[in-house]
C-alpha cells in the first residue's frame, strides 16, 4: 500500500501522518530552539558567571600559596647563606 506525503496511516493504536515530525517545526529550520524555553540561556550566563568567579578564586588562592611559598624561601637562602657555595664544603 502506497502512502504519499499527508497521508495518514495508522500503526498499532497511534496515528501518524508522514512528513509531519515535532522537531521539523518551521520546516526543520531552527527546530531545536522551538524546544528550548527562554529561561536557558539566563541559566547558562549564571551558571558561566559562577563558574567564571571560581576560577578566579581559584587563581587569587594559587597566588597567595606562591607568594607565600616564595618569601619563605628567600628567608631560608638568608638563613643559610650564599646559595653558590656547594653544600658539604668545609
Amino acid at each position: 500500500m502506497d502512502t504519499k506525503e499527508g497521508d495518514e496511516k495508522t500503526q498499532g493504536r497511534w496515528e501518524w501522518r508522514v512528513g509531519s515530525c515535532p522537531a521539523s517545526v518551521g520546516n526543520g529550520e531552527n527546530g531545536a530552539a522551538a524546544f528550548q524555553s527562554q529561561e536557558r540561556p539566563h541559566r547558562q550566563v549564571e551558571e558561566k558567571q559562577k563558574r567564571i568567579e571560581f576560577l578566579e578564586k581559584k587563581v587569587q588562592t594559587k597566588d597567595e600559596v606562591l607568594a607565600e611559598l616564595t618569601a619563605e624561601h628567600i628567608a631560608l637562602k638568608k638563613v643559610l647563606g650564599n646559595s653558590d657555595r656547594e653544600l658539604g664544603a668545609a
